[in-house]
């Protein structure tokens, strides 16, 4: 019996880029996984990411060096999912950064995780302890080892079964968008950031397709909560902004789509991974989509013992 076969059975909660990878790697490993997601679609918080994989402006430098390493396993493992464009920030190129396809990325993983184990749709409603191990509220579902992944919805969960955690806190940051929109002008073949306007292209495919996203749209957005979620509102802002910033009008009446969410965010913006009570383990990140292959190994090493000197700055 391998190490991770001894953690019995595990139920990862969430399947978004963080959720996905760490099931994926328990299977990998060995383990009997059962991966539990509300929806079978992307969450809102991954339609709304702007998915760029980098290390720009990471600060203290060990949470630096954690997502250059984040960066360097999609370029090791990710060739049917990142998209190795570069990157312009503020004038200074990067030729190590990119994107990530997150369709692409959680098909993958969740293919690899249905191989040999299981995905099971339901909103968990909490955790509780149960004769033959902790159930998952809501599901049906009954493990031996909880890996709670679930972006926003961390900290409701860790609450439904212990004491609040002061790192992970309410497990909601900022509110943020991502608008795709036909490119204004030139097509935009890498990560462009420009004084808080970032764009980069949607797809390899579809070069006349960009992402966009804009702090100080956010930032103006935030101070008017009503209209925070409303698509109309982002897009005559992004529109604006877009206009001032690339020249010309944006050609398109109506953008292709906006999405809007949460952010996941530990009350001090860094990484959270560890024990939170018996049996239930917690990853929670903002930078997911660049650290998530890299936490999914760290966070399946740790679960079974194999303990890495870097995860003690970012314990529960």
């Amino acid at each position: 019996m391998t190490d991770h076969e001894r953690l019995g059975r595990v139920a990862v909660v969430g399947a978004g880029v963080i959720g996905s990878a760490i099931a994926a790697a328990l299977v990998d490993r060995g383990a009997r996984v059962t991966q539990v997601s509300e929806s079978e679609g992307l969450s809102a918080a991954s339609r709304a990411s702007f998915a760029w994989v980098n290390a720009h402006g990471k600060m203290p430098e060990p949470y630096r060096a954690l997502n250059a390493e984040g960066r360097a396993w999609h370029a090791r493992h990710g060739a049917s999912w990142f998209v190795p464009t570069g990157s312009i920030v503020d004038g200074v190129p990067d030729e190590r950064d990119g994107y990530v396809d997150v369709d692409r990325f959680l098909a993958v993983h969740r293919a690899r995780v249905g191989a040999t184990g299981a995905v099971v749709t339901g909103r968990v409603l909490g955790l509780g302890r149960a004769r033959t191990g902790i159930s998952l509220e809501g599901t049906g579902v009954v493990a031996d080892t909880v890996v709670i992944a679930a972006g926003t919805g961390t900290a409701a969960l860790v609450g439904s079964l212990t004491s609040p955690n002061s790192r992970i806190g309410s497990a909601r940051g900022p509110r943020g968008f991502a608008v795709r929109l036909r490119a204004p002008s030139a097509a935009v073949g890498r990560v462009v950031v420009d004084r808080g306007l970032l764009l980069r292209p949607d797809h390899p495919e579809r070069p006349d397709l960009v992402v966009a996203q804009s702090l100080a749209v956010e930032q103006r957005l935030r101070s008017r909560p009503s209209s925070a979620d409303d698509a109309a509102t982002i897009w005559t802002e992004m529109r604006r902004e877009l206009a001032t910033r690339v020249g010309g009008e944006v050609r398109d009446a109506e953008p292709v789509s906006v999405h809007v969410a949460d952010r996941p965010r530990s009350a001090d913006g860094y990484p959270v991974l560890g024990w939170v009570a018996p049996g239930v383990y917690v990853v929670l990140s903002h930078s997911g989509v660049t650290l998530a292959l890299l936490l999914a190994d760290l966070a399946a090493r740790d679960l079974v013992g194999d303990i890495d000197p870097r995860l003690e700055a970012y314990r529960p």
